[in-house]
């Protein structure tokens, strides 16, 4: 129903009031009238996105790192909030023909100038446009360095697009797989507009946008990417972000906002991505628009930030029912439905949270199940002289569990729920009946999720359990989606005035595909090293530790690396790693100080490698991730899937280390 309408009906809604007094009929029409505006236009402002990520400069430099390959073996992403600008540098494999022209057939890369690739320089904003368009508007290349930097795009100088930043764009898309990110697949053949060529070139690309009576893409909307003026516009695959989670309400979910800003409250820069369902809502746009102009004159913060966290998550009331929802067809498996469709198992309807200004969360989850019920009982049939057999009946019964608790963030990863009250199967209790939960919890809470079975589906996210105080506990698996990162988080918070919970915690990237080969080359170099010491005197071996190929070759490379790494994965995988290669290290300056003689130093070995760097990293795998590790690779389950094979890898790197130094 139109908006005029709606006005005509209440109007003459009203007018049929009228016995009552003119004043009170105009109060009661303008009463209404500003009610039903507040419905109408409610959804377009306030709307709250469903998720809000913020990924610290030290979390996306991992995130970026862990994306490394032969032809990209250095990037890195830097965000810039004042100026609303991301620059991407890094050293990249790219012959020069490719760059300038994309459509030539790639050439094996080759330059003796620079053997690990061409240090490069990007600079670009992003615009976040309607239906999930991106818009790269580019600002700087820079590529080579020092007396041979070539600036090959600049703003200021030049107008248009250069097909060298298309080609670079090009070639980043494909090395770092972004086009998985791209809908349905990337384009070869891209059509490139010089700015001769478009009938927009003398107008400001952000007059072309805002001008609704223009449309600079009508020719090439087909196109999944193409220049227009200096910038790159493509499509966004939001459904990337949650395609692991599929659910009915997720399928318009768009992308509202990427930039870099700076996170006040944790004190750290940060990239932001806001997903919503549909279009992004005026109110929201504005605020984006203030922001931006309090990151312009922000001047830094009077104190070093000192806590871990990099990573934070804002997820709305609807966006986190819809995630719960989305769990419901990964439990009801074909396994369980199979069971359930004997009688010998429920499946799960709903699982929902509300909650209150109090802090307290209100969790209700609805389970059917089928049963046998006797419609009748035998009674004597005088015609068959027999007995009538009672008449069974299958039918479906619904079980409802609703907790009532407040919340409380604990360490790794727990969540406690201070129960206060709740519904179990008809059976309500409160603060006062509290006590008789734990009759109930030996086997409603293994009806949710059995804390002794680890193979449950619901174990791929969390493990529900009752601690020592009878309060519910919920404990997150920090590798619910993916092998390569773990989330620990350190705090919830509850906002009940905008609907959301914000998650605050650290993200940890699991040791590049591309690092790992570094450090399996640094210990092909130590065996060849340790091959030419057999074959050396005690001169020339003592000419060999004093230049060092030890030093020079492994131990400043392996040093490098391990910088990169501070904190290990959950298993540890990281530490061990680097245990492993610094014992084939010590292994090699053993056999090179053995073969000198008894009377050789062996003060630099012992403080230098073996006292500063392997034994703390040897001691902190066996303290902290040895036991864990060995619990996990007894059984892969749906708990430690995605840990598994980390945890395998490490504990033989463990014991081929322990090997090495015995």
């Amino acid at each position: 129903m139109k908006f005029l309408e709606i006005i005509s009906v209440v109007i003459a809604s009203e007018a049929k009031q009228s016995h009552r007094g003119s004043d009170e009929i105009t109060t009661g029409f303008f009463k209404t009238l500003v009610m039903t505006t507040l419905l109408v236009a409610s959804p377009l402002l306030a709307t709250p996105p469903l998720t809000r990520v913020h990924i610290s400069q030290e979390h996306l430099s991992a995130l970026v790192r862990y994306a490394r390959n032969e032809a990209l073996p250095e990037i890195d992403v830097i965000l810039n909030p004042r100026d609303n600008l991301f620059t991407v540098r890094g050293k990249a494999k790219i012959n020069l023909i490719k760059l300038i022209r994309p459509e030539a057939v790639n050439v094996e890369y080759e330059n003796k100038a620079y053997p690990e690739g061409i240090p490069f320089e990007v600079s670009f904003k992003i615009e976040v446009l309607p239906l999930n368009f991106i818009l790269l508007s580019f600002h700087r290349l820079q590529l080579f360095e020092g007396e041979s930097t070539v600036v090959f795009y600049d703003k200021a100088r030049h107008k248009g697009v250069l097909k060298s930043v298309f080609g670079f764009f090009q070639f980043f898309v494909e090395e770092t797989k972004f086009r998985n990110l791209i809908v349905d697949r990337y384009e070869e053949v891209v059509l490139r507009e010089e700015a001769s060529q478009t009938s927009h070139q003398t107008e400001s690309l952000d007059n072309v946008l805002r001008d609704q009576t223009l449309d600079p893409y009508h020719r090439i909307s087909e196109k999944l990417i193409e220049f227009v003026e200096d910038a790159v516009k493509f499509k966004f695959k939001a459904g990337a972000f949650i395609g692991v989670l599929p659910h009915s309400s997720m399928s318009d979910v768009q992308v509202w906002n990427i930039e870099p800003i700076i996170n006040t409250k944790h004190k750290f820069n940060a990239l932001e991505v806001v997903l919503g369902l549909g279009s992004a809502p005026l109110k929201f746009l504005d605020d984006i628009h203030e922001r931006r102009k309090e990151f312009e004159t922000f001047s830094g913060w009077m104190e070093e930030k000192e806590n871990p966290i990099n990573f934070e998550q804002t997820i709305s009331l609807l966006g986190l029912n819809n995630l719960m929802a989305s769990f419901i067809p990964l439990i009801n498996n074909q396994e369980t439905l199979t069971l359930y469709e004997k009688g010998e198992a429920s499946k799960f309807n709903e699982m929902s949270l509300q909650f209150n200004e109090n802090n307290q969360l209100l969790f209700r989850m609805v389970t059917e199940r089928k049963e046998e019920v006797h419609q009748s009982s035998s009674s004597w049939n005088p015609f068959s002289f027999e007995f009538w057999s009672g008449v069974t009946k299958i039918v479906t019964k619904e079980d409802i569990l609703e907790i009532e608790g407040r919340l409380k963030a604990q360490k790794n990863n727990i969540v406690e729920l201070e129960l206060v009250g709740g519904d179990i199967k008809g059976f309500k209790f409160g603060k006062k009946t509290l006590k008789f939960f734990q009759i109930f919890a030996d086997w409603i809470i293994p009806w949710i999720d059995d804390p002794k079975n680890d193979n449950e589906v619901l174990n791929k996210f969390v493990k529900i359990r009752l601690n020592d105080r009878k309060n519910l506990e919920v404990v997150l698996n920090s590798r619910m989606f993916s092998s390569a990162v773990d989330i620990i988080f350190y705090d919830y918070h509850l906002d009940f005035k905008n609907l959301s919970v914000t998650l605050t915690g650290e993200a940890l990237f699991k040791i590049g595909k591309y690092d790992q080969s570094l450090l399996a080359d640094l210990v092909d170099k130590t065996n060849e090293i340790q091959e030419e010491i057999y074959s050396k005197d005690a001169l020339e071996l003592n000419a060999l530790l004093l230049h060092s190929d030890f030093t020079k070759y492994v131990y400043n490379p392996l040093i490098g690396i391990k910088n990169y790494y501070p904190k290990s994965t959950t298993t540890g995988l990281e530490a061990v790693m680097f245990v492993y290669t610094y014992s084939k290290l010590v292994q090699g300056l053993t056999t090179a100080l053995e073969k000198l003689g008894a009377d050789y130093n062996l003060s630099i070995l012992e403080t230098g490698v073996k006292g500063q760097k392997l034994f703390p990293l040897l001691a902190e795998y066996k303290e902290k991730y040895h036991r864990l590790n060995q619990e996990i690779i007894k059984e892969k389950t749906f708990w430690n899937a995605l840990r598994y094979e980390d945890a395998l890898q490490a504990e033989e790197l463990y014991e081929a280390s322990l090997r090495i130094l015995n």
